[in-house]
């Protein structure tokens, strides 16, 4: 029964404290996303007061439900046709070597 009270005693203990493994990566990826919305759409505002802004309820998280934005729109960019594929060959004769993979 010795061995048995420093077990009971250790399954009450609360958990480590946790945190996202992904947290500093997602800032980063946001970071970035906003920084190159507001690079290509310079004039970009929200198109209601702030207080009109609704958040999903959650005991957690303050969520947007909607974020409403006025922007002017950007023409289309021009889309450009995909290179042709090269007729040479790509692999090297059968049972030979490549000229830079060579031994000297």
């Amino acid at each position: 029964m010795r061995g048995s009270a420093p077990t009971a005693r250790r399954t009450w203990r609360s958990p480590p404290p946790h945190e996202c493994p992904a947290q500093s990566i997602a800032l980063v990826v946001a970071t970035a996303a906003i920084e190159r919305l507001t690079a290509t759409l310079p004039d970009i505002e929200l198109a209601v007061p702030v207080e009109q802004l609704m958040h999903r309820p959650d005991p957690i998280y303050r969520v947007l439900t909607a974020l409403p934005c006025r922007f002017t729109p950007l023409a289309p960019a021009p889309s450009t046709p995909p290179r042709p594929m090269s007729t040479e060959s790509r692999r090297p004769e059968a049972g030979r070597l490549p000229t830079a993979a060579r031994p000297r």
